[in-house]
């Protein structure tokens, strides 16, 4: 049977109303925590992954370890069991760190973000808060 497949990276960052709106949907939904439990190995049965946010960072050039803590080894393995479903052209929908993963399973290049540009950049602040108004 196929399902949804939420992989969850933090406690702090859940599924939050993802789980019901799949369920209304009649879309079963499975949570695996990919920090405690490890990647998935096979995606065949699963119809939409949904990679959320976590408080890790994915190594790319020019990553000052120091300031971000070390990348989890888990985290390039998740990478790259997420790549067939990329390839594919699967529906896969990256939130946070979840955006990050999709991306580098893409082939895109990881970076800093900056403000400024060429010798003047300076690194920007990668989280934020703003207010959400809904209808």
């Amino acid at each position: 049977m196929s399902h949804c497949l939420l992989l969850r990276h933090d406690d702090a960052f859940g599924p939050g109303r993802l789980v019901p709106i799949f369920r209304d949907f009649g879309i079963p939904t499975v949570v695996r925590d990919v920090a405690k439990e490890g990647p998935p190995d096979d995606l065949d049965e699963v119809r939409v992954l949904v990679l959320l946010g976590g408080s890790q960072r994915l190594a790319h050039e020019g990553r000052d370890a120091d300031e971000y803590g070390p990348t989890p080894d888990w985290l390039a393995a998740e990478v790259e069991s997420v790549r067939p479903m990329v390839e594919q052209d699967r529906p896969v929908l990256g939130l946070g760190l979840g955006a990050q993963i999709l991306a580098a399973a893409a082939g895109a290049a990881q970076r800093p973000l900056t403000k400024g540009e060429g010798d003047d950049a300076e690194p920007a602040p990668f989280l934020g808060f703003d207010t959400i108004r809904l209808p």
